[in-house]
């Protein structure tokens, strides 16, 4: 992932698809069936998130799709999209800065509310 982020642009993109490990149960073909030599890790959203996260990018497309491989058979992928934010970070201050800025543009758009002024004030840490 490294060399990848190396080698992208200030403005470029990172695409990955990889098979889907969250959906390997209900894509059940044939014991062990997903694990092969092509694919030694497995993922899922929260993993391929976390994987850009900790190198510095930012996840600006998700999705799942089923590639056929037969008549009767799908095989489950996930693709992401990045883009580089310079910096690395976690999954849990990645969601509570996305949630804040959320509370704030709220804020902004109905500074009226003096109720969800009272629930920060008394916000605690869980």
């Amino acid at each position: 992932m490294s060399v990848l982020v190396s080698m992208a642009s200030d403005r470029g993109v990172i695409y990955i698809e990889v098979p889907d490990a969250s959906m390997y149960v209900e894509n059940y073909v044939v014991p062990f069936h997903f694990f092969d030599i092509e694919h030694i890790k497995h993922f899922e959203e929260i993993s391929l998130i976390n994987l850009g996260l900790s190198h510095g990018l930012q996840v600006f497309n998700l999705g799942k799709n089923k590639i056929r491989i037969s008549e009767k058979t799908k095989y489950p992928v996930i693709h992401i999209a990045y883009k580089c934010i310079g910096n690395s970070a976690d999954w849990k201050k990645y969601s509570s800065d996305r949630i804040l800025n959320y509370v704030s543009l709220s804020k902004k758009e109905d500074a009226s509310n003096l109720i969800t002024d009272e629930l920060i004030k008394k916000m605690k840490k869980l």
